[in-house]
């Protein structure tokens, strides 16, 4: 009895079973009814996760196996996290249209794909394929990264189709099914988009590689370096570097994916700082990068600790999608500091990373299943990064303008300030030349000077030569007959001899006493007593003194004096009689007998004026031209045969200067002279 209750419940549940899976597959199966558009496979599977990777197919499809799968909730792409376990996917495909019906599987990033088919029998037909397998090929369709596998000939008959996976990495499920026409087109399609993609790098990288052998700056080689990462990278991404360069650069990436990654990354980093002078306007971001792609190399040897700790593997495989959005944010907010310091062409660097972060965000998020692998979302990575290379290559070429500007601008501000230079120069040069012109005047006024002093010098020494010389020797001579005759000479004669030497001594000493006078008023010696002279009283005494000389030369004195009150001028007494001494001694000297000399005072307000005139022979007007210089000689001749220095008149017309006053000469040839002084009546210093 109760092995026949025990057989019941058996069949009951095999029944359930078999509803079940009955009902299951008439809501999952793909019906091909479309010969033109091929269909998702994601969003009409189940899927079955093996942590042995020791299951068979006929194990896969007993029953205790089947009722573990799990469907996916309409997800037309699922995406399954990095794992160590097989992955199996359970569909069921029928075929309506009258072509072959294929299955075409994006293989990216597995290491095997083995696809089981139903033969309707109950048996299994099987394809393996993946990195390191060979596959069949198909007219017109891809063998490589985008695998196809006919399922089915022209049948109506629903197939139940099985495919393992197994992969180190993150795995997106982008699997279709349909015609061989409707797979053609797709991938018609596709090829097209990576053409494009290509093309567009291709005339970046040629046309920056132009630029940097012709400006040789480092950005443009981490530029050319970042482009061609990018296109490998996207190259292994969309299966277009295995379809180009065949199974072992592809293979190369698959299995060092984390090294090709951030290598790329650190690329884009080195551009960064070489494009932005990070290093000039933000140290703080420039030392963040810098630590950033420590951080990258860290995780690049996680990856080859893999072998030994299998989890480090896993963990790099991570932190390439974390430093893709670390990366990106940072370099976002780099180009936004550097910019709003006043770097203009960070502006398209901001742009194009905009697309970069939002292409690989959009990326990242197709991979955790937030969005489903829509034909914009899977070429989306393409689509941004081929904008970023764009505007990156506009901001390059905007760097260089920027830099030729600035260049055109140094260039002006070097020619005005070379133009300022050239300009301050030639007013120095100006200036100095002035400044020399100056003193060679005054130099040669110097040698003038000189060569004046010299010959006052050696007029001088001829003068004293000859004016001292006849008097020491008239001495001398006096002096001897004196001494010689001195028995035979009576008191009377001796008397007269000595007196001839006392006056021959006083006209010596007056040579003397006249060179040193010009000589202190020169030389800033001479000082004035000033005092109040009355005027009258030292023209008389003048007058008494040289009376008797005057008398015999037979010379007559008129002294014209104001009836009315003294005159008094506030002046030095010495200097003035030593003035008015000299003109009535000049007088004197070029008077002829039976003349007069007439001396005359007379005042206003401000000044008084003293003139001495004499009936002499006159002066000539080339004589009146030189009369108050030192040592002149003129055509008159003293009338007694009188001594002349030279100097009298030169110390006048000195002493009248020191005295605030003037002297002047009026005279006419033949008609004898005036001689006038002038001076102040106010206090003299």
């Amino acid at each position: 009895m109760s092995n026949e209750v025990l057989s019941r419940f058996h069949l009951l549940t095999i029944a359930l079973l078999v509803l079940c899976t009955t009902q299951t597959w008439g809501q999952s199966t793909i019906v091909l009814t479309d010969s033109t558009r091929p269909m998702m496979v994601g969003n009409r599977c189940a899927l079955l996760e093996d942590p042995s990777r020791a299951l068979t197919i006929t194990q896969t499809v007993s029953p205790m196996y089947r009722a573990q799968f799990r469907y996916t909730s309409g997800e037309s792409t699922p995406s399954l996290p990095v794992s160590a376990s097989a992955q199996w996917a359970r569909f069921v495909v029928a075929n309506q249209c009258r072509e072959a019906c294929f299955f075409q599987l994006f293989a990216v990033g597995l290491d095997t794909v083995d696809v089981y088919i139903s033969n309707g029998a109950g048996g299994f037909s099987h394809k393996q394929y993946g990195y390191g397998f060979s596959s069949e090929r198909y007219a017109g369709l891809p063998s490589s990264v985008y695998q196809c596998v006919e399922l089915t000939g022209i049948v109506t008959e629903p197939r139940e189709i099985y495919v393992r996976m197994v992969s180190r990495y993150p795995i997106v499920m982008l699997a279709h099914v349909g015609t061989h026409s409707a797979m053609i087109d797709s991938n018609v399609f596709r090829s097209t988009v990576n053409g494009i993609f290509y093309g567009i790098l291709a005339a970046m990288l040629g046309y920056n590689l132009f630029v940097f052998f012709s400006i040789r700056s480092r950005a443009y080689l981490y530029y050319l370096g970042y482009g061609i990462g990018a296109g490998m990278y996207l190259g292994y991404q969309t299966g277009a570097l295995l379809e180009l360069t065949g199974n072992q650069p592809a293979l190369f990436i698959h299995e060092h994916l984390t090294t090709a990654a951030l290598s790329w990354i650190i690329l884009m980093v080195f551009f960064t700082i070489s494009f932005l002078h990070t290093h000039k306007y933000s140290k703080k971001l420039h030392r963040t990068l810098q630590a950033f792609i420590l951080f990258c190399l860290a995780a690049i040897a996680l990856e080859y600790f893999g072998a030994i700790f299998p989890q480090a593997l896993y963990i790099s495989r991570f932190l390439i999608n974390v430093d893709g959005i670390i990366i990106a944010l940072l370099c976002l907010t780099a180009g936004g500091v550097v910019y709003w310091r006043g770097y203009r062409s960070a502006r398209f660097y901001l742009i194009g990373w905009s697309f970069w972060l939002l292409s690989f965000s959009a990326l990242i998020l197709m991979v955790a299943g937030v969005l489903s692998a829509t034909m914009l979302i899977v070429y989306f990575l393409q689509i941004g990064i081929a904008s970023e290379l764009v505007l990156m290559s506009f901001a390059l070429a905007d760097r260089i303008n920027t830099l030729r500007r600035e260049k055109e601008a140094s260039l002006s501000e070097n020619e005005r300030l070379m133009r300022e230079q050239n300009h301050a120069l030639e007013y120095k040069v100006r200036e100095r030349t002035a400044e020399l012109e100056e003193a060679n005047i005054e130099l040669y006024d110097r040698n003038e000077e000189l060569h004046r002093l010299d010959n006052e010098k050696n007029e001088f020494l001829g003068i004293v030569a000859h004016d001292l010389k006849n008097p020491l020797a008239s001495i001398r001579m006096g002096a001897e007959m004196t001494i010689h005759y001195y028995e035979k000479l009576s008191d009377e004669e001796i008397q007269a001899r000595l007196h001839s030497i006392e006056s021959t001594v006083d006209r010596m000493n007056t040579i003397v006493e006249n060179l040193l006078n010009v000589n202190a008023i020169e030389t800033g010696l001479f000082t004035l007593d000033v005092t109040d002279v009355e005027m009258r009283g030292v023209l008389t005494e003048i007058v008494r003194e040289y009376r008797g000389q005057a008398e015999s030369k037979g010379i007559f004195f008129h002294l014209y004096l104001p009836h009315d009150d003294e005159v008094i001028v506030r002046t030095d007494k010495s200097a003035f009689y030593e003035v008015i001494e000299n003109l009535v001694s000049n007088a004197l000297k070029f008077s002829s007998s039976e003349t007069a000399i007439t001396i005359s005072l007379s005042t206003d307000q401000v000044s008084c004026r003293v003139a001495v005139h004499d009936e002499g022979p006159g002066l000539s007007v080339s004589d009146q031209a030189k009369l108050f210089e030192k040592f002149s000689r003129l055509s008159a001749r003293p009338t007694g045969g009188e001594s002349s220095t030279g100097l009298g008149l030169s110390i006048v017309k000195k002493l009248v200067k020191a005295l605030g006053g003037r002297v002047w000469c009026e005279s006419e040839l033949g008609k004898g002279a005036t001689f006038v002084v002038e001076l102040p009546i106010g206090v003299q210093k």
